[in-house]
């Protein structure tokens, strides 16, 4: 009928529009992320930019740091670090270097759910997905993204789309944290928070993230160089 044809073909429109602003978005992340920017603005600008481009509510960038094989995530002025073989769907993902989707967090043991309750957040999707470089040699991060902004779980599509896209920030995120340890203030977690998806709220305050001395950021442009 008339009215059926209007409503796909009102679908399709929505979709066309949807595939452009996050193909737009992607364009503009990149382009961000060659701005010789350190790495603490690297991450703030993920954490902030990401949902854009898979269209979800929030994300958290956590950093790999091979030397104690430990990983931390920036939460305001804290960061929030944990052993890199501790429980949880981050360090997981970070240590066996896999994607890990899942369409209902209540029902994988994995998650946490003492952190909704004490976020008063309703985490629905989840996705994991390893930062890598050297051709996926390193796992230099891992990025969680939570709750697909139209309810449904995160697709293959999203995961294709944030596979391309990180395949990028792992070579800058190497090169920015090479040699380099958080100054900032630290949390260790245990046992009763080791989740790591306790940190997947927005990060108010991140504009004045700095993890790394600020006299470090960017201190990598001219090395090599004679």
């Amino acid at each position: 009928t008339l009215a059926a044809a209007s409503l796909r073909n009102a679908d399709l429109y929505d979709a066309a529009v949807s595939a452009r602003t996050r193909a737009d978005a992607t364009m503009d992340l990149v382009k961000t992320l060659y701005d010789n920017l350190g790495v603490n603005s690297v991450v703030h600008t993920l954490t902030n930019r990401l949902p854009d481009v898979i269209d979800c509510d929030r994300c958290t960038v956590f950093v790999i740091d091979s030397s104690s094989d430990e990983m931390w995530a920036l939460q305001g002025d804290v960061n929030v670090k944990f052993p890199l073989d501790a429980p949880g769907l981050a360090p997981t993902c970070g240590r066996e270097v896999e994607v890990i989707n899942i369409p209902d967090a209540y029902k994988d043991h994995r998650f946490n759910q003492n952190i909704d309750k004490q976020t008063n957040y309703t985490t629905k999707s989840i996705l994991c997905h390893p930062v890598c470089a050297d051709n996926g040699e390193t796992c230099v991060g891992v990025v969680q993204l939570i709750n697909k902004n139209d309810g449904a779980p995160f697709t293959a599509e999203d995961e294709k789309l944030l596979a391309a896209f990180l395949s990028i920030v792992g070579e800058i995120l190497k090169r920015l944290t090479m040699s380099k340890s958080p100054k900032k203030k630290k949390h260790v977690m245990d046992d009763d928070d080791m989740d790591a998806d306790l940190v997947s709220r927005p990060s108010e305050g991140a504009e004045k993230l700095d993890a790394f001395h600020e006299d470090e950021e960017g201190s990598d442009e001219g090395d090599g160089e004679d």
